[in-house]
């Protein structure tokens, strides 16, 4: 007990166990009815009633191309992103802290960036089928958490969801866990153009 080090120790451990226990708290806290749904022809899935979701830019390429950009903020028409041929300039220090921009990207063709998920984070499954899941810490403090997820036709036809996370460590853990609730929500609607392999791989 007299040890300085041992005390900070304790107090980082409590300040997880109630970080942890907070996100469950926050998840629960906002039941299925309600939320609002978005229904795309590539995906659906629920999220919280005060985000705001923009749907993707119908001008941009099928072989790539946004499919729903969404803020657990308000932001202005200007900082929407929903293009893939405009970088999204809402990262690091333009996100208020304990709030998230989340960008839903699909591809079409080519490689995904782990061409084979099974075995990968094993126990992440979205949408019924098996999902990558990386988080890395960015130079400006805010959390960078991604995910690959497969939509039938994959490999030739992935999903990527990016979210970038401002705050304190605790904010962030709390806010991941609600984005982790979303993407449990998510499902892939048919599509029988997406169960033709072949047909994904055009110009």
């Amino acid at each position: 007990m007299d040890s300085g080090w041992v005390a900070i120790g304790t107090v980082a451990a409590v300040t997880l166990l109630l970080a942890v226990a907070m996100i469950g708290v926050s998840v629960a806290s906002q039941a299925p009815d309600n939320r609002l749904r978005f229904t795309g022809d590539v995906l659906e899935f629920a999220y919280p009633s005060d985000w705001t979701l923009f749907p993707g830019d119908a001008g941009d390429s099928p072989n790539h191309r946004v499919v729903a950009h969404v803020v657990t903020f308000g932001i202005e028409p200007a900082q929407q992103c929903t293009s893939f041929a405009d970088a999204c300039d809402l990262t690091g220090e333009t996100i208020p802290a304990e709030e998230a921009s989340i960008v839903i990207t699909e591809w079409r063709g080519g490689t995904a960036p782990v061409p084979d998920p099974v075995g990968v984070d094993a126990d992440v499954t979205i949408g019924g089928q098996p999902a990558v899941f990386e988080v890395r810490q960015s130079r400006d403090a805010t959390t960078i958490a991604w995910w690959q997820l497969s939509p039938p036709g994959f490999p030739n036809r992935w999903i990527e969801v990016r979210a970038e996370i401002a705050g304190r460590r605790p904010q962030q853990a709390i806010m991941l866990g609600e984005i982790r609730a979303v993407l449990d929500t998510v499902a892939f609607p048919g599509d029988e153009q997406a169960l033709s392999g072949d047909s994904l791989l055009g110009p």
